[in-house]
């Protein structure tokens, strides 16, 4: 990825099997379940580095300040303060994802991995906006998308929209290093055309399974906000180390998981 490209892709041979157990899916000579877990294996030490990319410590970054914004008296005013200016647009997630771009850090080290942090941060602030703001009552008004990101403001809340941002991103790394690996090794458009719509067909089951796998980090996300971020917003030092232990615990969950997936 950007400073990663062909030359540090997975080459191995456990590699070129999956590529072709995901083509060959339609034929049944492996599971999706099968395809996910050796997706998983062959990405292992990835994700022991994740925590270092700058621009998925400033999409982190830029959710947790979203969380400490929304507890202010005029939480429009505190984004602008930590460097997140709306452009006196309301705080819709729509809003919210077109303001990421400006606010992570120009000297991005991977292209690649300033679009999945991006998008990991656009999918987490749309599905936690919709699934609170359904919860909200009658007597509630949701024209303020402030009633809905306070929230998000305590470790209960927080642990779900980091579990969203986690899962979002797991989702599109799987389909990111298979779908790379496909135009590498597949020897004409129609092969690769067809391996793209295998992997679409499964795209719900990696999406579940990443959702299921990114449960690990909520009880540790809920403890680590309410111990390092309800008083005083952390240090970056502090979030990067967050990022490690939240990351290593997907990585050994994904190298643990043996059950099927339903």
């Amino acid at each position: 990825m950007g400073h990663e490209r062909l030359p540090s892709l997975p080459k191995s041979e456990k590699w070129q099997k999956i590529v072709s157990d995901v083509a060959a899916t339609s034929a049944n000579e492996c599971t999706t379940e099968e395809v996910i877990q050796k997706t998983a294996q062959a990405i292992d030490s990835r994700f022991r580095r994740l925590h270092l990319d700058p621009s998925i410590q400033d999409a982190f970054y830029f959710l947790l300040l979203l969380t400490v914004a929304a507890r202010s008296n005029n939480p429009e005013a505190a984004l602008r303060d930590s460097g997140i200016n709306l452009q006196g647009k309301s705080a819709t997630p729509l809003n919210l994802a077109q303001s990421v771009s400006s606010f992570m850090r120009k000297e991005a080290a991977s292209r690649e991995y300033l679009e999945l942090a991006k998008y990991a941060t656009a999918i987490a602030l749309a599905k936690f906006y919709r699934q609170e703001g359904s919860q909200l009552d009658l007597f509630r008004s949701k024209d303020d998308p402030f009633t809905i990101w306070r929230k998000a403001s305590d470790g209960r809340g927080f642990c779900l929209l980091a579990r969203q941002f986690f899962s979002a991103f797991t989702t599109e790394y799987f389909k990111y290093f298979l779908d790379r690996e496909a135009s590498a090794v597949l020897p004409t458009v129609e092969a690769r055309e067809a391996f793209q719509s295998s992997l679409e067909a499964h795209v719900d089951r990696v999406t579940r399974h990443s959702f299921e796998v990114s449960k690990i980090t909520q009880s540790f996300a809920a403890g680590w906000y309410n111990k390092k971020v309800v008083k005083e917003t952390p240090s970056r030092k502090t979030i990067t180390g967050f990022l490690s232990i939240a990351f290593n615990k997907i990585r050994d969950s994904l190298g643990r998981r043996e059950v099927a997936l339903k």
